[in-house]
């Protein structure tokens, strides 16, 4: 479901159906390591949803939130796009993220406390974790990929091509699709890869903070992880006494 999505809010939505299946996967280990590995997954997947849902509240702060609005956003925000960035590669399983380290985590466990069982749920999990990796890269190639200029607000055609209603003009490689009489949007924007330029938007200061109080653990925790994991680790000692 989350794969054949366009609004990206509906496909994080969709992409926590899978988190949820690691921590309950790590859960039906019923083992010390189990609970860790879960307590390390919620943890680590905390900050990954906070953040990028921050994110994407601020890239559709018009209400837009398909995939279009994302296409140049490096260009534009370059510091928004890196953190998002960082964030929908952690919730893929990269290296050196707290994703891959819980993912890794809630395997192990399963692998040593259920047998075969817990093999062929691993590679399940596997499978689940490649396929999400083609909706988070989708995002993330959008934002580095290369946006059409749009002309400035109040830019005007010569008299001899515009059109009393509605005028086209070719930007790129996609049309510009504008109403010249009362500025309303065009219904098929996406279908022609307009890109509404939101770069007078300005990010609040509380949410940046909280964006980057959520992108710097998942990247400190994902290469230096024994306080984190230590942290777990004990926090067992409430389930497994």
């Amino acid at each position: 479901m989350a794969t054949v999505q366009r609004n990206v809010k509906r496909m994080l939505a969709y992409s926590s159906i899978s988190h949820a299946g690691f921590v309950l996967l790590a859960l039906w280990a019923s083992s010390p390591r189990g609970t860790a590995a879960a307590l390390y997954y919620l943890a680590a997947y905390a900050l990954l949803v906070v953040g990028s849902f921050a994110i994407v509240t601020v890239v559709s702060a018009d209400g837009r939130e398909d995939l279009t609005s994302y296409r140049g956003l490096a260009q534009r925000r370059p510091l928004l796009a890196c953190a998002f960035t960082v964030l929908l590669l952690a919730q893929a399983g990269v290296p050196f993220t707290t994703g891959f380290l819980a993912k890794l985590a809630v395997i192990e466990s399963a692998i040593e406390h259920l047998g075969w069982a817990g093999v062929a749920l691993g590679v399940i999990a596997m499978l689940a974790t490649a396929i999400s990796g083609y909706f988070y890269l989708r995002v993330v190639v959008l934002m580095y990929a290369a946006r059409a200029d749009v002309p400035a607000t109040g830019t005007e055609l010569p008299r001899s091509t515009a059109r009393p209603t509605a005028r086209l003009a070719a930007v790129g490689s996609g049309i510009l699709l504008e109403d010249a009489r009362d500025g309303a949007k065009a219904d098929h924007a996406e279908e022609y890869g307009v890109v509404h330029d939101r770069d007078d938007t300005p990010v609040p200061l509380a949410t940046a903070i909280a964006i980057a109080a959520c992108v710097v653990p998942t990247v400190v925790f994902g290469v230096w992880a024994g306080p984190l994991v230590e942290l777990t680790s004990r926090a067992t000692m409430l389930f497994h006494p």
